[in-house]
């Protein structure tokens, strides 16, 4: 009992210490630098992977939502360059790679990362409007930020967050012929149990979705 009572006031002690939190503080930034090292290198090893070797000129770029999808659709094979966790900055810091691609396709869907680590919004959309339309592709079907459970279930101002980076990218691209949105929608059953990312039926309906948009192209 006397030991249990001894590890709380330990434990009191050293959440309030000013040290403890300094150190906490520390490790997090520690990670986040690391994470944003892994991704850079996890992008750009795929990405130079596709570049020296393309197997096909249809190219999917994007983070989690793009990678666990299909890489064939209505027939045509493409190029799965998406990496779970991908924000913006980490394809920006490739953009000298990928602005060399020569694709005839390209479905692009990012940004919903760059929203869990909180920044600004008018500097996604310029982000995202710099990937677009630095990507050499005869055609490109992008994906807005999907308004998913989890946006939903954070709040009013989260979804004003979401809808502003939307609206803004939709702005900045509004003149650019080689661009077409598509807006897929979705149910909450289509969600998984972090209600951000699509299940299968979800999927489903995102290739269901993208295939209606590359017809018609």
């Amino acid at each position: 009992m006397y030991v249990l009572i001894l590890a709380l006031v330990l434990v009191v002690v050293l959440v309030r210490s000013r040290l403890i939190w300094t150190a906490i503080a520390r490790w997090f930034a520690h990670h986040s630098t690391l994470n944003d090292k892994v991704l850079n290198l996890r992008f750009s090893q795929k990405l130079n992977r596709y570049i020296d070797r393309p197997t096909t000129r249809n190219i999917m770029l994007g983070s989690s939502t793009i990678a666990w999808m299909p890489n064939t659709f209505d027939g045509k094979v493409f190029a799965n360059l998406g990496v779970a966790s991908l924000c913006t900055t980490h394809i920006l810091n490739s953009l000298h790679h990928v602005e060399t691609i020569k694709a005839d396709t390209a479905i692009v869907y990012i940004g919903v990362n760059d929203m869990i680590r909180g920044t600004d919004s008018r500097q996604i959309a310029r982000n995202i409007h710099t990937i677009l339309t630095t990507l050499d592709a005869r055609q490109i079907l992008y994906i807005p930020i999907i308004q998913s459970s989890y946006q939903e279930f954070l709040g009013r101002e989260r979804l004003d967050y979401m809808l502003d980076i939307n609206r803004s990218v939709s702005t900045l691209i509004e003149d650019r012929r080689n661009i077409r949105t598509v807006t897929p929608t979705f149910a909450a059953k289509d969600f998984g149990a972090d209600r951000l990312h699509l299940n299968g039926t979800g999927n489903a309906k995102m290739k269901e979705t993208v295939e209606e948009a590359l017809r018609d192209l």
